[in-house]
Parts: C-alpha cells; sequence; structure tokens
C-alpha cells in the first residue's frame, strides 16, 4: 500500500498524517517552518497510539486512529466515536477503523470481551451494598413492612426493592 499524506484537521500546514499511522511535522520545536518534513515519534497511553501536536503556545495529546479516521474515513452520520473493529487499540489500519456511536462502541466491547459490566457495588452508582440487599430480601419475605417502607429505610424506591426481592436487580448476589 502506497503511503498517502493528509493534513491534520486545525493543523493545516503545521501537522500531516498518513494512511500508515505516522505523523510529520512542517515546523520545528521554534515554531519555524521546515524544509523537509520530520516524522514525529508516537507515544502508547492506555493500550492508545498518540502524539502531542503544537498550535500556537498550546499542546494538544491527539490519539492516531482519531487523526486517521478524521483524515481518510467518511462520517457522513457524524457519529462521535471511532471503533478498533478487532479491538486491539493500536492496529490503527484504516480497515480496522470505523466511526461508531458511544452505544456502538459499548456494544462492541461488551461482545468481544474488551469491557465487563460493572455490577453491585462496585458500580459508581450504586446506593446499596450487598449486605444491604440480602437485608432488604429478607425484610420482604419476613417482615410486616411494605415494600416503600423498605425501600425508605435503605434510600432507594419500591420498585428498585420489587426488582432487588424479584432477583432482577443484584441478581449475582
Amino acid at each position: 500500500m502506497k503511503e498517502i499524506w493528509k493534513q491534520i484537521k486545525g493543523f493545516e500546514g503545521l501537522y500531516d498524517i498518513s494512511n500508515k499511522g505516522r505523523v510529520r511535522s512542517w515546523v520545528n520545536k521554534a515554531g519555524n517552518k521546515r524544509v523537509d518534513p520530520y516524522i514525529r515519534k508516537l507515544r502508547k497511553n492506555y493500550g492508545y497510539v498518540y502524539c502531542n501536536l503544537k498550535r500556537g503556545d498550546k499542546y494538544y495529546a491527539k490519539r492516531v486512529h482519531r487523526l486517521i479516521a478524521g483524515a481518510f474515513i467518511p462520517n457522513p452520520e457524524n457519529k462521535p466515536c471511532v471503533n478498533h473493529k478487532n479491538g486491539i487499540k493500536d492496529d490503527n489500519r484504516i480497515e480496522n477503523l470505523e466511526w461508531v456511536t458511544h452505544r456502538e462502541n459499548d456494544m462492541h466491547a461488551f461482545k468481544n470481551g474488551l469491557r465487563e459490566s460493572v455490577k453491585g457495588e462496585d458500580n459508581g452508582h450504586s446506593k446499596i451494598t450487598e449486605k444491604d440487599v440480602l437485608q432488604i430480601r429478607k425484610l420482604c419475605i419476613n417482615s410486616n413492612l411494605t415494600q416503600r417502607e423498605i425501600g425508605s429505610k435503605f434510600g432507594i424506591s419500591q420498585s428498585v426493592v420489587s426488582e432487588i426481592h424479584n432477583r432482577k436487580y443484584w441478581s449475582h448476589v
């Protein structure tokens, strides 16, 4: 495959990106124009390849897969995320990248085992603990309290108490 270069959007005249994932700079550290472009060194962070681009006095950390998609992959539906089809974060070949919605990106990650759902107390939105769940189930069976009363004791709604009791919520406990 022949290497094709395109200007990076927002950094026109300063940096280019190639279809092979290389980034070149047309300015030096002092901000002066280069005669020959300099191929930038890329770094990895959380598995993603990125580079620092400078515009004016500010530096911007940019993920290379987003730069490639922005330059080479049409996005007619204006989707906000770039997905690695094979799940490998540093495989930035054009044929491995696609524009997706946040939901499509999440579904791809769960489907391919790249991310696991966070359950129970590990979920940052959880208002109760596993110990609370066991108490709620016990109260639903062995007390004269209504589900609304049990819910108010634990700071949750009656419908959540019902879902816990019927094992639709916290089914892993």
